[in-house]
């Protein structure tokens, strides 16, 4: 009996624990579903300021695959480098066509081509000769409802290409082509080779492909903007994307700030500063150089680097008394960090003659912010796709990416990305090509 009484206080103790762990567990579960959902909520968008971001780096990268290739004596390279001169973001270039190097290989884009040049300018003519079915309920300005979804095909790609020619509403038409495509398979590969020197296969790739693709994933996601999940920096760097792109910010001015603190001031401002306002009065020095000096100066990159470590080495010091009142110190470092890297690859890719960065000097300089940056934002150690903030890792690897030592961690980031984005499988085909060149 006593031993029974025993027994059942023991069944007891151990029910009870056990329904103790499982509330713990339950509780551990449905905090990770809540990390889980934050962090897919925000992963449409950083996979959107991915892709759009590698375009100019898909280009160089391209480019100079081809280039290299032709000198090697690949058969399509040269026709290749010469239709990514023709078929373009700002519609086709008929004076960098050369007929002549059309050979049987493309016969089929030749046709197309001619189609669109007896058309004489006029979309409605061209589309019918082509068949493109589609293009009539996108002119109507109707609402799509394709239905299957168009799967692309050689021809849609030129298309929309001579679309981009007189274009005033390019949204409207990425828009609809991210609602009306199998958008993926705008990456679909219509020329093919083999290697020379092992017969392995790989893809020739048009740069209208990737820019099609990208900016058709850009302008369906841009209502996410006011998306309370959406950090400030992240926010702040998509405005500075659309802004040096030539797209307005009209829709996503805010009127006035909310947050007066150090950090929402600065915000407020650098918003204003997108716009197109003068700022007159600044908080501090630093302040004035991040949002006037660095934006209209000559940019020198070692000298950037050595501004945004004088923040983590005495900036703190010198406003302690708004940090204290915000606590919000790490916050505003990273904000600057990464805004400013942004901003130099802006400017940088946009001068020919400086991007690539080729200057170890720069590249140095850039490598020791890369060696300081989890320090000076508490963010994890590491180059990991994942693990670093794509908003660092994508503007870094576009100003360092001719630093040999980091080849390594380009390549990896971007081949952590193939299953989840066509975009990045394809870049990693050509970037992985054009790596295993020297220089």
């Amino acid at each position: 009996m006593t031993k029974s009484i025993i027994d059942s206080k023991k069944i007891q103790i151990i029910l009870f624990f056990l329904l103790i762990f499982a509330s713990c567990e339950k509780k551990k579960v449905n905090q990770n579903r809540s990390a889980r959902v934050s962090k897919v909520s925000n992963s449409k968008l950083d996979q959107v300021y991915n892709e759009f971001m590698w375009l100019e780096f898909e280009k160089l990268n391209n480019r100079q695959l081809l280039q290299r290739m032709n000198k090697e004596g690949y058969d399509k390279a040269k026709t290749m480098l010469m239709l990514n001169n023709v078929l373009t973001g700002k519609g086709i270039q008929f004076l960098n066509l050369d007929v002549n190097i059309l050979n049987k290989d493309f016969l089929e884009l030749k046709g197309i081509l001619e189609l669109v040049q007896a058309g004489k300018n006029n979309p409605l003519a061209v589309s019918k000769s082509l068949n493109i079915l589609w293009y009539e309920t996108y002119s109507s300005g109707n609402r799509p409802n394709i239905q299957p979804f168009v799967v692309p095909e050689l021809k849609d790609i030129v298309f929309i290409a001579f679309l981009l020619e007189n274009l005033d509403q390019e949204q409207r038409l990425f828009s609809f082509l991210n609602n009306s495509f199998h958008i993926e398979r705008v990456l679909d590969v219509y020329y093919a080779g083999k290697t020379l020197d092992g017969n392995l296969p790989f893809s020739y790739m048009l740069d209208i492909q990737f820019e099609i693709y990208a900016k058709s994933k850009l302008f369906s996601s841009l209502d996410l903007l006011d998306s309370s999940k959406f950090k400030n920096f992240e926010r702040s760097i998509f405005l500075k994307m659309l802004k040096y792109n030539n797209y307005s910010l009209n829709s996503f001015m805010k009127k006035e700030s909310s947050d007066s603190s150090i950090l929402g001031n600065l915000i407020f401002l650098d918003d204003k500063t997108l716009h197109g306002e003068n700022i007159n009065c600044f908080n501090n020095d630093f302040e004035k150089w991040y949002l006037n000096d660095l934006r209209t100066s000559t940019l020198d990159i070692c000298a950037t680097v050595s501004f945004l470590k004088r923040l983590d080495d005495n900036y703190y010091d010198q406003n302690y008394n708004a940090f204290d009142s915000c606590e919000c110190w790490r916050d505003y470092n990273h904000y600057i960090i990464l805004n400013t890297l942004n901003l130099m690859a802006y400017k940088i890719i946009n001068i020919d003659d400086k991007w690539p960065v080729e200057n170890f000097k720069s590249t140095d300089c850039l490598e020791s912010l890369a060696n300081e940056y989890p320090n000076m934002t508490g963010q994890p150690v590491g180059f990991s796709y994942g693990l670093v903030s794509p908003y660092f890792m994508v503007p870094y690897t576009l100003l360092a990416s001719e630093n040999g030592n980091h080849w390594g961690y380009f390549t990896s980031y971007i081949a952590d990305q193939v299953l989840t984005s066509p975009f990045m499988d394809r870049l990693h085909e050509i970037y992985t090509m054009r790596r295993s060149y020297s220089n």
